[in-house]
Formats: C-alpha cells, structure tokens, sequence
C-alpha cells in the first residue's frame, strides 16, 4: 500500500494551442482601444479606463497559471519580430516589460505582438 501522505500531486497536464490562442486574443481585447498602456504598473487608470499592461492583460486572460506561463512564452517569441518591425534592435529589449515601458510602444505595438505570438501557440503548447 502505497503511502499516501507522501504521494505527489499529478501535474496538470499541459494547455492546448487553442487554450493559449484563446487567451492571447482575450489579452488583444482587454488591450482594446483603450487610452493607452499601462507603464511601469501593471494597471492604470485614465478617464475612468483600466489601462493593462501586456504582461497584466495575459495573466487576466489566463485561466491557469499553465496558459498564462505558455502564452508569455510564445509572446517572447514573437518580440524579436516585432521590435525589428518598430525599427528597434532585439538586443535593446529583452523582456516584455522593457517592450511594453519603451516610450515609443503604443497600444496598436501591443496588440501586434499579441497576434504574432498566436502564430507561436503550437511549439510552445505541451
């Protein structure tokens, strides 16, 4: 008999693109139209508007913590491409955050990025 107070819990298993696409294009809609993007915060308030940053917008977005690691993974692929696409070099940002509190980063960049990365959602998914 196997004893069970030591027995590890089961991993999760692992989520699926559609899971990670889902919650990629639930991150775009938050982002929405929206005033602006939140920097240096996770959210800020403008006009009575939440402002999301993209790392805020993905967790939100996120049913588990599964999908959420996965989908920020798959943004980290797709930022490379769109820093070259704002004319800026990889090198100069490493993180989302350094992306996302860049001064020239608008809301339309995040939402971008966000769609670049669902291409993404399959190599990163289990």
């Amino acid at each position: 008999m196997r004893n069970l107070l030591f027995a590890q819990p089961e991993a999760p298993p692992p989520p699926a693109a559609i899971e990670i696409i889902g919650a990629l294009e639930q991150a775009r809609l938050l982002l929405g139209d929206g005033p602006g993007l939140a920097k240096h915060h996770a959210i800020d308030w403008v006009d009575g508007w939440p402002c999301y940053c993209l790392v805020a917008a993905i967790t939100h977005a996120s049913r588990t913590k599964q999908i959420r690691d996965a989908a920020i993974q798959a943004v980290m692929r797709a930022l490379p491409g769109a820093l070259i696409a704002k004319g800026l070099r990889p090198s100069s940002c490493r993180r989302i955050e350094d992306f996302n509190d860049h001064p020239s980063t608008t809301v339309e960049d995040a939402k971008t990025v966000l769609q670049r990365a669902k291409s993404y959602a399959g190599s990163v998914a289990a």
